[in-house]
């Protein structure tokens, strides 16, 4: 094979995916195995074309004693010989644990190649991922199941982290570094079938190819690719149905219109919703399992409805869904005993209530009640201290205005009170009446007249340290 067939695939790959710009740092993280150590070679013969400044960077496991020293020595001559520096870090031995110990070498390999990016101040990461690296992914994620997202395999570039061979061949690869009498190490690891990735290798592609299709790494990577557009459209769709549900957000909340999701295709749905969770907690890959049940959230027929999860939580109310990485309000208050005067916390539900005596001659037009204030005679109340606890079946209040009682349960659904916060208003009585529902509506019990002379003016306040 000819070097140059390779350097123009490889450059061809850079030029269709905007891999790099000239005049960059690229670090590029080698092993010291075949796949990355050509990778280095092509970037180093493309290096001035691009006017490239590359890093080579080195993650020593620390896993297999001696043969692990000689590959990061043998990584650190490779730097030497092209002129680049060289970053190196070893793990201190039993670092990884003992389960899943790939898994923990990838995490720790990841984080190296960023805090290193970080140090050089590089635009750009470079692996040696190559066809077969993807097929065999593809075939792992089949083999453990998998979203589209999972099934589009390893992209070209992501973020910071480029793939410039992952459109050769590993059978190009090793023709090339023997064309051009290229050295590098074996790492024993990948010998062994105890890997799922080793016997996929090993056993599965190879039974493929004598059986089925001699091609079968390059079908799976044209797949993929197909996949990968697939799965970039219905992203982007995605994104914008998100953005045109969004009602509110903050760090740890997300509010959507129901009525803007209701109509979309699940598939849809189910994006906005792992976007949503993606962006609450970081990541979304544990809660794929839970799109159907999100789904069936949105699409009730009833007009509340609640979806826990580990760490996030989905309260339908009406036409608006809440996705919240705050834990759910919990009332811990059975029957309170009111400060007056003086503020009382309600320890889980959010709120405080203060309540203070106001003397007046008249009724000033401040004392108008909305629903975070409410003003009552304080001298036509009965001499009984006001006590405060949560809603109880068949609840009933004499409303602000209104002739007769109307039942509590029924003024939250007029209000569309969502549910979880109904088991945590407290609710304000005087000896068995009711006198207030803080931000939902006041009773018609003691209203302030010509003749009042004291004020109970009591106001709901916000206590942010629940």
């Amino acid at each position: 094979m000819k070097r140059e067939k390779l350097v123009l695939k490889v450059r061809r790959a850079i030029e269709n995916n905007a891999m790099l710009k000239a005049g960059e740092v690229i670090v590029c993280a080698v092993s010291g195995g075949i796949d990355s150590v050509v990778m280095l070679y092509v970037l180093a013969s493309l290096k001035d074309e691009y006017s490239l400044k590359l890093v080579v960077a080195h993650l020593n496991h620390n896993l297999r004693g001696a043969e692990s020293q000689r590959e990061m020595a043998f990584t650190k001559a490779l730097a030497k010989r092209f002129g680049a520096r060289f970053h190196a870090k070893t793990l201190k031995e039993g670092a990884l644990g003992s389960a899943s110990v790939q898994e923990a070498a990838r995490l720790e390999r990841r984080r190296f190649l960023e805090q290193t990016a970080m140090k050089f101040k590089a635009a750009g990461v470079a692996t040696g991922h190559n066809l077969d690296d993807q097929a065999e992914t593809m075939l792992m994620r089949l083999i453990k199941g998998a979203s589209l997202s999972g099934l589009a395999g390893i992209r070209l570039k992501r973020g910071m982290f480029i793939r410039p061979l992952l459109d050769v061949s590993r059978a190009e690869i090793e023709s090339y570094a023997k064309a051009n009498g290229i050295e590098y190490v074996v790492d024993s690891s990948n010998m062994t079938d105890k890997y799922l990735r080793n016997d996929v290798r090993h056993h599965l592609m190879c039974y493929i190819r004598r059986r089925y299709n001699p091609n079968i790494a390059e079908t799976i990577a044209r797949t993929a690719s197909l996949l990968r557009a697939d799965e970039e459209y219905i992203g982007r769709e995605a994104q914008k149905a998100f953005q045109d549900a969004l009602i509110t957000t903050d760090s740890k909340t997300i509010t959507l219109d129901v009525d803007k999701l209701v109509g979309l295709h699940s598939a849809i749905v189910s994006r906005v919703y792992l976007s949503a969770v993606h962006f609450l907690i970081g990541d979304s890959k544990s809660y794929s399992h839970y799109v159907k049940q999100f789904i069936d959230l949105i699409k009730s027929s009833g007009p509340n409805a609640v979806l826990r999860q580990p760490g996030v939580w989905s309260e339908r109310n009406y036409t608006r869904v809440t996705i919240t990485s705050k834990a759910p309000l919990r009332s811990e208050f059975r029957r309170i005993e009111l400060a007056v005067p003086g503020l009382t916390v309600f320890k889980g539900a959010g709120i405080g209530i203060k309540a203070e005596i106001v003397a007046v001659g008249r009724v000033p037009e401040r004392f108008l009640p909305d629903e975070a204030t409410a003003y009552f005679d304080y001298d036509m109340m009965p001499r009984c201290n006001l006590v405060a606890r949560p809603m109880l079946a068949g609840d009933r209040i004499v409303p602000f205005g209104l002739a007769g009682t109307k039942k509590v349960k029924d003024l939250y659904i007029d209000k569309k009170v969502p549910a979880f916060q109904r088991r945590v208003i407290p609710l304000i009585l005087s000896g068995e009446d009711i006198l207030w529902i803080p931000g939902v509506k006041r009773s018609d019990l003691y209203r302030l007249s010509g003749t009042t002379k004291r004020v109970l003016k009591l106001v709901k306040t916000v206590n942010r340290d629940r």
